[in-house]
């Protein structure tokens, strides 16, 4: 079963990262082109942002 609450905030999150991040917005017009489109760009930034706050939760 899927979490709505959590893939919206990821989507907001991921949209926010990709419009004012110079590096997230490379990042998500070279997977646009390369890969399959917008919606493996999305699922990319989900990763990439939760493996970064995981990071930064985690207790040393």
């Amino acid at each position: 079963m899927e979490n709505r609450r959590l893939r919206k905030v990821l989507f907001i999150c991921s949209f926010s990262a990709s419009k004012y991040y110079k590096d997230f917005k490379q990042l998500y017009f070279w997977i646009i082109t390369k890969e399959s489109g917008e919606n493996l760009a999305q699922i990319t930034f989900w990763n990439k942002l939760l493996k970064q706050d995981f990071a930064i939760a985690k207790p040393h």
